[in-house]
C-alpha cells in the first residue's frame, strides 16, 4: 500500500511518523520529570502533615511553602497538580487560625482542579461554620455532597457539616437525619472491615469500636430535642437513638463476648475449632504488627528482628487465607454473629425476663456552646423510658472520684492524696475506715435514677455504662437522702433492693442468651490460689509477720491442710517489672504478699459447691494451691483439654493492672513463680495468655485485686483480664474494681456460693447481692463499710 502512494504523500507519512516517535520520547521525558517534581513535593507535604500532627505549626508552614514553590517552578503555578498542595497549605493556615489565607488557598485549589474541589469545599464549609456563617457553610457542604465520590470519609464529613448547620438553626429533625446518614456511613465502614481487624484482640485496645464518635453523639442530641419539639417523633427517635448510642459503648470486651458466643453457637458449632484458630491467629497478627511498628518507629527497619517479624506476619497471612478458604460457606454466618453491632429496643425487650430492666447510660461531650449531657434508657420486657440527665462527663467524673476516695485506699497514695482531701474535705487515717461520702452517693443516684418507674420497680438491673461510670460499682449508691453522720448500717444502699449485673455492651446480653450454648463441662469446679510468695514488710505488717504468713502459705497445699494463721489483710500490690527478655521479674513477683487465707476461701467455696450437688451428682472439684498454683499447670491443663471440663474456674490471688507494670501493656494474675523464668512460665499469667486458654465455664471467679481494670488506665474496666476470660469462653465473671481486703473477700465469696447451694436464690447476681446485704446488716462491724463489700461486681448474664 505504502509503495503505491505518490511521492509527496510518502513524504507526509514519514514526517508524521517521525513526529509521533519524537514527541512520544519527549512526552515520556516530560512525564518522568513531572513525576519527579510531584514526588519531591509530596515528600515535603508528608513531612509537613507530620509536623502539623505534632503541633509544630511553623515548621509545617515552611515545609508546605517549599512544596508549593517546587510544583509552581517545575510545572507552573496553574498546573492541576497544584490543587492538592494549595489545599494542604490551606489546612496549615487554618490550624494556625489564619482563616482568610486558608480560604484563599482553598479557593485556588477549587479553581485549579475538579479533583481538589471536594476536600477544599469541606474545609471551606468548616471555616464558615466555625465563623457562624451558616448560609456559606451549608452551600459549601451541599456542593461537596453533590460531587459523586466513592470515598466514604468525604461523605461523612459532608453529612456531618450539614447536620451541624441544621443543629445551629435548631432544625432538630433535619439535623438528626443528616447525622443518621453520617453514622450509617461509619457503621457500614465498620461492618465492611476485614475479619482480621475485627477479631484482633491485642493487649492494648481502644475503648470504642468506632473512631468518629462525634456523629453518634450529635444524633443523640438532635434526636432528643426533635422528640421534645414534636412528641409524635418520640418513639421513633428513642428507638434509633438507643441503637446508635450503643456504638459509642461498643467495646473490645463486648466483641469478645460476641465472638465467644458465635464460636460456640449453633450456627457455626461444627467449625468452632477452625474459627477459634483463626481468631488466635488474628490476635497474633495484631501483636506482631504492634512490634513491627515499634521497631519501625525506633529506626530499626534494617534489623534482623524486623525481618523476622515481617516473615512471621506473612506466614500468619497465609494461614488465615487457608482457613478462610476452608470455612467457605459457613464463614458468613459466623461473621454475622461475631461482628460488632447494635440491638433494637424490640430485640432487647424480647430477651429480658420478668423483673429485669436493662439500663444504658451514654455520656455526651460538649458541643459548641452547649455543655455535655447524659442520656439514659431503661428497658423492661414491656416498656421503655428515655431520659436526658443534666450531667456532663466532668461532673460524673467528679462524683466517681469522690466515691472512689471513700472505698479505694489506692486513691490515697501520696501522688494523688491531695485530690481526695480536696474533694472530700477530709483525710484518710491509717487503720481506720476511709471517709465515705454517703451524701454524694445519694446525689448521684438521684441524678441518674430518681423518677424512673422502671428502675424503681425492678429487682434485677443489667447495666451498660460509658465514661467514668465504668469505674464505679453502682450498687454502692444510696437511694434515700442520708442524715448527717448517718450509721452506714442504716443507709438505704442500692444493693439492698437491686441485684446488678454489668454488661460490656447491650449486644453481649443477646449474644449470651441467643448464641452461646450452656457449658458442656462435666466437672464442677477447679481452683487456683495461695501462690508461694515471700512478701515484704509494710506499714501494717512487720518482717516477722510476713515471714510467718509466707511459711504458712507454703504449708497450706490442700483443703485438708487448712489450719490457723491470721490473714494478711488487703492484697497489697508490689510493683512488677519485666526484664529485657519480656519475662516477669521473678524477684518482684516474689515480693507480693503471701495469701494463705485464700485456702480458706477456696475450700469453703468448694464445700458450698459440693453441698449443691443433687441427684447423686459426683462432679469433681480440684484445687491447685501453693506450689501447684503455677502457670505451667494451668497451661498444661488447657492444652490437654482438662481445663475445659470445669463449669466454675476460681482464682484467688493477686490481680495486677497494666499501669502497675513498668514497660508492660497487659494486666494479669500472679501465680507461684518458677526458679527460672521462661516464656512458658514466669509466674505471671497475662491477659493475652488468658485469652489463649481453652475453657468452657459458666462462671469464672476472680477473687483478686483490680480484675475489672482495663489494659491501661484510660481503657474501659472490662477490657483487661475480664475481656480475656470472656474471649477464652466464660459466660459470666465475678470481678473486683480495687484492692480487696482478704477477709472480706473470703466472707463475701463463700457466702455467695453458700446461698447458691441453698437453692433458694435463682441467680448468681442475686446471690452476690444477698451476700453483700448480709455483710452490711451482719454483726461484724468491719464489714459494714462499702470498702469491704462493694468492690466485687457480677459481669455477664445473671440468669445463666
Amino acid at each position: 500500500m505504502y509503495r503505491r502512494l505518490p511521492a509527496y504523500l510518502k513524504t507526509i507519512v514519514l514526517a508524521v511518523l517521525l513526529a509521533i516517535v519524537t514527541n512520544g520520547g519527549v512526552a515520556q521525558e516530560d512525564w518522568q520529570k513531572r513525576q519527579s517534581i510531584v514526588s519531591e513535593a509530596n515528600s515535603l507535604r508528608s513531612q509537613a502533615e507530620f509536623a502539623l500532627l505534632a503541633g509544630r505549626l511553623t515548621e509545617a508552614e515552611q515545609l508546605m511553602l517549599r512544596a508549593v514553590d517546587a510544583v509552581a517552578k517545575g510545572l507552573g503555578p496553574n498546573h492541576p497538580e497544584m490543587a492538592f498542595f494549595r489545599e494542604a497549605l490551606g489546612r496549615v493556615y487554618r490550624r494556625q487560625g489564619r482563616f482568610p489565607e486558608a480560604e484563599a488557598q482553598y479557593a485556588a485549589s477549587i479553581r485549579l482542579s475538579p479533583q481538589g474541589r471536594l476536600p477544599a469545599l469541606l474545609e471551606l464549609g468548616d471555616i464558615a461554620l466555625q465563623a457562624g456563617h451558616l448560609d456559606e457553610s451549608e452551600k459549601a457542604f451541599a456542593d461537596a455532597m453533590s460531587l459523586q465520590t466513592s470515598d466514604s470519609s468525604y461523605r461523612q464529613r459532608a453529612y456531618g457539616g450539614l447536620a451541624a448547620v441544621a443543629f445551629h438553626r435548631q432544625l432538630w429533625k433535619a439535623s438528626a437525619e443528616y447525622w443518621s446518614q453520617e453514622t450509617a456511613e461509619i457503621v457500614s465502614a465498620v461492618r465492611g472491615s476485614t475479619l482480621l481487624s475485627m477479631q484482633a484482640l491485642g493487649a492494648a485496645e481502644s475503648r470504642s469500636t468506632v473512631v468518629n464518635e462525634a456523629a453518634f453523639y450529635g444524633f443523640l442530641r438532635a434526636a432528643y430535642r426533635a422528640a421534645q419539639q414534636d412528641p409524635s417523633l418520640r418513639e421513633e427517635m428513642s428507638s434509633r437513638a438507643f441503637e446508635l448510642g450503643q456504638w459509642v459503648t461498643m467495646s473490645r470486651a463486648g466483641e469478645a463476648v460476641s465472638q465467644m458466643a458465635a464460636r460456640y453457637g449453633s450456627p457455626v458449632s461444627a467449625n468452632s475449632s477452625k474459627i477459634r484458630e483463626r481468631q488466635d491467629l488474628a490476635s497474633l497478627w495484631r501483636s506482631l504488627s504492634e512490634k513491627r511498628a515499634q521497631l519501625r518507629d525506633a529506626g530499626r527497619r534494617a534489623s534482623s528482628e524486623y525481618a523476622q517479624i515481617v516473615a512471621e506476619m506473612r506466614n500468619v497471612d497465609a494461614k488465615l487465607a487457608s482457613i478462610d478458604s476452608e470455612l467457605g460457606d459457613n464463614l458468613p454466618s459466623y461473621v454475622s454473629a461475631a461482628m460488632p453491632g447494635a440491638k433494637s429496643l424490640n430485640e432487647v425487650s424480647a430477651s429480658l425476663r420478668r423483673g429485669e430492666v436493662l439500663v444504658l447510660i451514654v455520656t455526651v461531650p460538649a458541643f459548641g456552646k452547649l455543655p455535655g449531657e447524659t442520656f439514659l434508657w431503661a428497658v423492661s420486657p414491656d416498656n421503655v423510658e428515655w431520659r436526658r440527665i443534666d450531667l456532663d462527663g466532668e461532673a460524673i467524673d467528679g462524683f466517681v472520684t469522690a466515691l472512689r476516695c471513700g472505698v479505694d485506699r489506692a486513691s490515697w497514695a501520696d501522688a494523688v492524696r491531695s485530690r481526695c482531701e480536696h474533694v472530700l474535705g477530709a483525710t484518710a487515717v491509717a487503720g481506720s475506715p476511709l471517709p465515705f461520702d454517703a451524701g454524694r452517693a445519694y446525689d448521684l443516684y438521684r441524678r441518674l435514677f430518681s423518677g424512673s418507674k422502671l428502675v424503681d420497680g425492678s429487682r434485677n438491673l443489667l447495666v451498660v455504662t460509658s465514661g467514668a461510670l465504668t469505674r464505679l460499682p453502682l450498687h454502692l449508691l444510696v437511694t434515700r437522702e442520708p442524715a448527717k453522720r448517718a450509721d452506714l448500717r442504716k443507709l438505704d444502699w442500692l444493693v439492698l433492693t437491686k441485684a446488678i449485673s454489668v454488661l460490656p455492651t447491650v449486644s453481649s446480653l443477646l449474644a449470651l442468651r441467643s448464641n452461646a450454648l450452656k457449658s458442656r463441662a462435666s466437672q464442677a469446679m477447679i481452683g487456683f490460689g495461695n501462690p508461694v510468695l515471700a512478701g515484704h514488710p509494710t506499714a501494717t505488717a512487720s518482717a516477722a509477720d510476713v515471714d510467718a504468713a509466707a511459711d504458712l502459705a507454703r504449708r497450706r497445699t490442700s483443703c485438708a491442710a487448712i489450719g490457723g494463721g491470721a490473714p494478711t489483710g488487703a492484697r497489697d500490690l508490689a510493683e512488677l517489672s519485666r526484664n529485657r527478655d519480656g519475662l516477669a521479674d521473678l524477684a518482684q513477683i516474689r515480693r507480693y504478699q503471701p495469701l494463705p487465707e485464700t485456702v480458706d476461701e477456696l475450700c469453703a467455696v468448694a464445700n458450698s459447691v459440693r453441698a449443691s450437688r443433687r441427684n447423686g451428682d459426683e462432679a469433681r472439684i480440684d484445687m491447685f494451691l501453693a506450689g501447684s498454683a503455677t502457670e505451667t499447670r494451668i497451661k498444661n491443663l488447657s492444652q490437654s483439654g482438662e481445663l475445659a471440663k470445669y463449669r466454675i474456674l476460681y482464682f484467688a490471688t493477686h490481680g495486677v493492672t497494666a499501669s502497675r507494670l513498668r514497660g508492660v501493656s497487659e494486666p494479669g494474675l500472679v501465680l507461684t513463680p518458677p526458679d527460672v523464668a521462661s516464656a512458658e512460665d514466669d509466674g505471671f499469667l497475662s491477659s493475652s495468655e488468658i485469652a489463649a486458654l481453652r475453657i468452657d465455664a459458666d462462671w469464672v471467679v476472680l477473687s483478686a485485686c483490680n480484675t475489672a481494670a482495663g489494659a491501661a488506665e484510660a481503657d474501659e474496666p472490662l477490657s483487661g483480664i475480664a475481656q480475656a476470660f470472656f474471649y477464652a469462653q466464660s459466660r459470666a465473671l465475678l470481678i473486683s474494681h480495687w484492692a480487696v481486703d482478704s477477709e472480706a473477700a473470703v466472707a463475701l465469696t463463700t457466702a455467695t456460693f453458700r446461698k447458691l447451694a441453698d437453692g433458694n436464690i435463682g441467680s448468681r447476681a442475686e446471690a452476690l447481692r444477698s451476700a453483700m446485704e448480709d455483710m452490711i446488716r451482719g454483726d461484724d462491724a468491719r464489714f459494714v463499710h462499702p470498702q469491704m463489700w462493694s468492690p466485687f461486681v457480677f459481669a455477664g448474664d445473671p440468669a445463666g
